[in-house]
């Protein structure tokens, strides 16, 4: 009840924005999406557009135009889950129950958040929106907010566009190089790998069609009986924001409102603490940086393997700086372990010679824009393909966490830091990543107004959405033609065969 107290006064005061009035939903129980979400929406709110904000996770910043709404209750239950899973494990789930893992947690993430008090009081309000930004992460009928306002629907992804958003606005699948989102990178060469993806794919679309857009569609007929079928809601998207760049992702075909944004997140490093400065500029030998990011914890590693990581740093000249979540007194002393580190900032310094990663978005972002070389010891989710892209690239190796050791470790470490073409390799990624004729923000805001300007935009809409899955792979053409063309064999079988026949009896007669 006081939630609700608290959304009605909020939504009941008048803001001075004169820009666009954009509701932005980021749903998901991820700090570093949050983080995603909230800087964009933060960005928008300084043009000054009037931005509405809602994530699991509380901001006490005050920003002018922007209002935070918080959906209480999500984190706690993530924090549940999480408690009875060792996120660890994960590395040794097979990939086709990952598929059926991640939809089962998108379905329940769409029904806790339309059934949230938060969403359900906007919902009911006079509020009105020019735009609705969604989070895209298997959670399509979110979507259904956007309609329910009469606002233009625009997705923010923070992987390549792939599986998972192609469709929606009708952009080429081809899984002959473009790569699933839980499988490294694939070689485009390699029949195995390719061979994989492909099998992915398919088993991505049939789970999709057969399963997780009717459960979808049910979860939106229960909270906006009139709306249309899912399928139609998903098809009406305007406009998709990627987190991606060729620098690191790789070159994919693009339609028109499919817009790259990738590094948007990192900003000019900011002054470090001193007693950080201190570290790294008396840092002679260079220092490396090892995080396992927020969902992960280096304090939930064996402790076999935490001493085995701990006697491969104390063989080595450089400082490690380790985001560690406990005290780790056991620790040499060129390890200095703390509970946080200002990742960005800290990256840009240079004497960090290396970033020892799981392979999260943002990080591997991070790391190529500083021009630092990694390697990656991914766990899960986009973390594969993240570091896969980063070794595709040269400026990283990996380590396959179910064979990380203190001897998989060391040679890691002496690869990257004894090879100077990782670094060099980083560098040249750096260049490329920072050379874009506009700012990612700045490209940001110019189509999110242009896709509000022109009402959706519909001239951006593929032909292909108008077509049937089998209309679109001309698979009733493939089989007309086929049908066609065996009864042209047939025909004409039959010709020679009677051509034959009566040929042998002509001959026959003259024999006689």
């Amino acid at each position: 009840m006081r939630c609700t107290s608290v959304v009605l006064f909020i939504l009941s005061c008048s803001c001075l924005a004169t820009g666009l009035k954009i509701l932005c939903i980021f749903p998901v129980v991820s700090y570093s999406h949050y983080t995603s979400g909230y800087i964009l929406a933060k960005d928008l709110a300084n043009r000054g557009h009037e931005v509405t904000f809602i994530s699991p996770f509380q901001s006490e910043e005050s920003v002018k135009n922007l209002r935070n709404f918080t959906l209480i209750g999500l984190q706690e239950k993530w924090e549940a889950i999480k408690n009875e899973v060792v996120l660890f494990r994960m590395n040794k789930i097979p990939i086709l129950l990952t598929i059926l893992q991640m939809g089962n947690s998108g379905l329940q993430m769409v029904e806790r958040t339309l059934a949230h008090e938060v969403i359900q009081t906007l919902l009911k309000s006079n509020e009105k929106f020019d735009a609705v930004i969604l989070e895209q992460f298997v959670n399509d009928g979110l979507t259904s907010i956007a309609y329910h306002f009469e606002a233009v629907p625009i997705l923010f992804s923070t992987a390549p566009a792939g599986t998972w958003t192609n469709h929606l606005i009708g952009n080429p699948d081809i899984p002959s190089y473009i790569p699933q989102i839980y499988l490294p990178s694939p070689i485009r060469k390699d029949f195995y790998q390719r061979t994989k993806n492909f099998l992915v794919f398919i088993f991505q679309k049939l789970y999709d069609h057969l399963y997780f857009y009717p459960k979808q569609n049910q979860i939106v007929h229960k909270y906006f009986p009139k709306h249309p079928h899912i399928y139609d809601l998903i098809h009406n998207v305007s406009l998709i924001l990627f987190n991606s760049n060729t620098a690191y992702s790789g070159s994919a075909p693009l339609l028109p409102n499919m817009i790259e944004i990738g590094g948007f997140h990192v900003q000019p490093p900011k002054k470090l603490p001193d007693d950080l400065q201190k570290i790294l500029d008396n840092s002679k030998d260079g220092v490396i940086y090892f995080s396992l990011g927020t969902l992960l914890n280096s304090k939930d590693l064996s402790p076999t393997l935490r001493n085995d990581i701990l006697k491969s740093f104390s063989k080595l000249k450089q400082t490690i700086l380790w985001k560690y979540e406990d005290d780790l007194p056991e620790a040499s002393n060129n390890v200095i372990i703390r509970k946080w580190f200002p990742q960005s900032d800290l990256l840009a310094h240079p004497n960090v010679k290396l970033f020892i990663t799981h392979g999260g978005l943002l990080s591997t972002i991070e790391s190529l824009y500083r021009g630092v070389p990694i390697i990656g010891i991914p766990v899960y989710g986009d973390q594969k393909l993240n570091i896969g892209n980063a070794v595709n690239r040269g400026y990283g190796v990996t380590i396959d966490y179910r064979e990380l050791s203190g001897e998989t470790l060391s040679d890691a470490l002496k690869e990257v830091l004894e090879n100077p073409k990782y670094s060099e390799t980083a560098k040249y990624g750096s260049r490329i990543l920072k050379d874009q004729l506009t700012k990612p923000l700045d490209r940001a805001e110019y189509w999110i107004d242009y896709v509000v300007r022109h009402k959706g935009a519909r001239q951006f809409r593929a032909a292909s959405l108008d077509l049937t899955w089998y209309q679109h792979i001309s698979l009733d053409v493939v089989l007309f033609l086929t049908a066609v063309t065996i009864v042209m064999f047939v025909i004409f079988y039959k010709i020679i065969k009677w051509w034959i026949g009566r040929c042998r009896r002509t001959k026959k007669q003259k024999t006689n």
